[in-house]
């Protein structure tokens, strides 16, 4: 189970990256799902801290209930998936004045670009990050 999450903790931003890259549509739908996401796991940790609160049963271990909830632990995973996501975005965003550095230039030129397509430079249509 543990090497699952470890790797689905790095298959599943790739595969958000290259379909978004493939499909706009599909930014859209993660920025969207990842406001959800958020709303959704603030609202149930503030309430479970203003519940412990409320109770005054302020220990240590009373908190720790708030990871039985699977809500909590959906958002939470989605949040994580989208964050690492979103820094693949801003990495190759950032590096695009790093094309004298081979493994880069070989990413964007293999990966990233693709022959007969209109819009086929990441590095000057920055559109695939802001559209």
């Amino acid at each position: 189970m543990k090497v699952l999450l470890i790797i689905s903790s790095i298959v599943l931003p790739l595969v958000m990256f290259f379909l978004q890259l493939k499909i706009k549509t599909f930014r859209f739908i993660f920025n969207i799902l990842a406001l959800i996401a958020i709303v959704i796991f603030g609202d149930i940790a503030s309430t479970s801290i203003y519940q412990i609160i409320k109770e005054n049963a302020v220990f240590m271990t009373t908190i720790h209930a708030i990871f039985l909830n699977p809500f909590f632990l959906a958002t939470g995973g989605y949040l994580g998936i989208y964050f690492i996501y979103r820094l693949i975005l801003l990495t190759i965003e950032e590096t695009k004045d790093w094309s004298h550095l081979s493994i880069f230039f070989l990413f964007k030129l293999y990966v990233i670009e693709q022959p007969n397509h209109p819009d086929n430079n990441i590095y000057t249509n920055s559109h695939y990050f802001y559209n």
